[in-house]
């Protein structure tokens, strides 16, 4: 009997959405070298990278919500880690409440017109 839960399992879809955030960004990161004659790919790599970092948020609380079912400790600690996943997995979840809101109102104000 471990005292200590394993490290979960990353699904491969995670890896995968992790890896298009990453050159999502790295595009956004280095928009002039790569688009500088087209002012609407900021604005559609703006709106990858919000539903990329939803996708990943939604897939880190799978992930995580199924983390203590292979735990087989003590009953107490089983209560204390389903809480802290629980805590962390609201967490996860307001953050990616907040950076849709943010990212959503900022994508709003690249696409008005001066």
């Amino acid at each position: 009997m471990a005292l200590l839960p394993g490290w979960p399992r990353v699904p491969r879809q995670l890896w995968l959405t992790g890896a298009a955030i990453s050159l999502v960004a790295l595009s956004l990161g280095l928009r002039q070298e790569i688009w500088p004659h087209h002012p609407q790919a900021v604005r559609w790599h703006s709106v990858v990278l919000v539903l990329l970092m939803v996708a990943a948020g939604l897939q880190a609380i799978k992930v995580l919500w199924h983390w203590p079912t292979e735990y087989s400790g003590p009953a107490l600690f089983r209560l204390v880690f389903r809480g802290i996943v629980l805590a962390t997995c609201a967490g996860i979840a307001g953050l990616v409440v907040v950076a849709t809101v943010l990212f959503s109102i900022w994508i709003i104000g690249l696409t008005r017109v001066e």
